[in-house]
């Protein structure tokens, strides 16, 4: 989940276009930022192309801090403005890797199993820390939290300082349980497993259940106005849904689809979904939903450049909203 300070339009930096903005090299060729955004390209809807993404590793992975988008392409790290000009290198050659994540003046980002960081003003980037294999991770202040990844029972989430190199375990799966993605919110950290969403300090100690059941999306657990969104699923039956961060209600539905990315602003939560996912023989394509936070008929913006079959999905992507682009 990418969000602004407010939203209305939907920018997406993943496009279905074959010759200006690229998801893979197709040639030996090296794959150059234009001086201005991409104007022009073969899309799905009526995205407007901004930058080329190209390269390994996971080109959907976009970061903002409400300013500038923050991606990774052809081994670089670039910094996009969200209203206008074209995108900027933070780094030299050598950047690559997924999962980029923005927090308190600095860029994150996986590379293998090793946590990098750069200021958003450029430079040098900075090797953190090393991941077990499938860890999910967030940065918290001073420090990063990890779990031990899917292959290890239990499941544990760790903290580990990036002044002090102590490292803690603040929370542990109930055995036969998996963690997958971390969220963290302030002071607070949202740990969803497959079975259940907690909510506990970042340093540890007395967890809140929030929700329990069968939780599934592609991103972690998502906070607006209160709400804890997450994707879930019944059997063969997926959807996003919500409930209060205080633990105070129970969950409910907001609307279908295997959820992929969300986005906010003050009136609806932006829905990247694949309807009726991960079931049937054909693949299903994604699609760009605008739905109302007062429980309103939801609205579809566009068909996205995404699909899912059996037990897999492709060419996922990050989403953020912003006014200014209007």
């Amino acid at each position: 989940m990418l969000r602004s300070s407010r939203y209305v339009v939907a920018l997406l930096l993943m496009t279905a276009c074959d010759s200006e903005v690229l998801l893979e090299s197709e040639s030996d060729e090296p794959v150059v930022q234009p001086e201005a955004r991409v104007d022009d390209c073969e899309r799905v809807g009526d995205g407007v192309a901004l930058a080329r993404l190209s390269g390994s590793g996971d080109p959907g992975s976009l970061a903002t801090d409400g300013e500038s988008l923050f991606f990774l392409s052809e081994g670089q790290l670039f910094s996009l403005p969200l209203t206008e000009g074209a995108a900027e290198p933070l780094t030299d050659e050598g950047a690559s890797g997924s999962d980029v994540k923005y927090s308190d003046g600095f860029v994150y980002w996986l590379d293998g199993d090793t946590v990098y960081r750069v200021a958003t003003s450029g430079g040098e980037p900075e090797a953190l820390i090393e991941l077990a294999v499938g860890a999910a991770w967030a940065v918290a202040g001073d420090a990063i939290l990890s779990t031990n990844g899917s292959t290890e029972p239990p499941s544990i989430v760790f903290r580990s300082s990036l002044t002090t190199g102590e490292i803690s375990e603040i929370v542990t799966a109930e055995e036969g349980d998996v963690i997958r993605r971390l969220h963290v919110e302030g002071d607070r950290v949202l740990v969803a497993s497959d079975h259940k969403l907690l909510r506990l300090s970042v340093f540890g100690g007395d967890e809140q259940l929030l929700a329990e059941g069968t939780l599934s999306s592609w991103e972690g657990p998502a906070v607006f106005d209160e709400q804890v969104y997450f994707g879930a699923h019944d059997k063969a039956d997926f959807y996003l849904a919500r409930v209060p961060q205080d633990g105070s209600g129970t969950f409910e539905r907001v609307v279908s689809g295997y959820v992929v990315s969300t986005a906010f602003d003050d009136e609806a939560v932006y829905v990247y979904a694949i309807p009726s996912a991960l079931t049937g023989s054909e693949p299903t394509t994604a699609e760009l939903l605008r739905v109302p936070l007062d429980g309103g008929p939801s609205q579809r913006l566009s068909a996205l450049p995404s699909e899912a079959s059996v037990g897999f999905v492709i060419r996922s992507a990050g989403l953020v909203v912003d006014e200014d682009f209007a």
